[in-house]
């Protein structure tokens, strides 16, 4: 499947409400602008590995909420993050962003990640597919990763275990 195609349906930045600003936002680019260039994206994306290597929550959680409401836009870019970035976190919170999206079509790439070096990658992943269960087609496509999520039971890390055992309990 086209990476264009697993976005197919999601916000991409037309007739999307913008949110309430305040002071801070005054001097935040317009991430949820519905003229955003492919560079703007890239721009963004620096913005968000910045403000989660440099704890600055205010600027992730308002990379968050644009994100959320403009899945199709950032998806791909945060996909790539999830699946490629030197940091644990920055892939990490990555993941955990797109599991939010509830993306059936994203169910490969969780599958992945389930296999990633980080245990909070894993344990993302491993959430991010429980997220599936209560949408509609979404428990069809994470049932995809059942023999994942078994192996993730055993998994070394707590988290990733409970993240595990969690969503195939949704699944049941």
């Amino acid at each position: 499947m086209r990476v264009a195609d697993r976005w197919r349906g999601f916000a991409s930045g037309t007739d999307v409400p913008q949110p309430p600003r305040g002071d801070a936002g005054a001097t935040t680019p317009d991430w949820f602008s519905s003229k955003v260039t492919p560079d703007q994206v890239d721009g963004a994306m620096e913005e968000w590995r910045r403000g989660i290597l440099e704890k600055r929550s205010e600027l992730v959680l308002s990379l968050d909420q644009a994100f959320s409401m403009l899945p199709g836009r950032y998806g791909p870019a945060l996909v790539k993050l999830a699946e490629a970035d030197s940091d644990e976190r920055v892939r990490a919170f990555s993941t955990r962003v797109l599991g939010k999206m509830k993306n059936a079509a994203l169910v490969e790439d969780f599958q992945r990640l389930l296999a990633d070096k980080s245990p909070f990658v894993r344990q993302n992943a491993a959430w991010a597919l429980g997220e599936l269960a209560a949408r509609p087609g979404g428990r069809e496509a994470a049932e995809a990763a059942l023999d994942e999520l078994r192996q993730a039971q055993d998994d070394p890390a707590t988290e990733v275990r409970a993240a595990a055992t969690n969503t195939l309990k949704a699944l049941q």
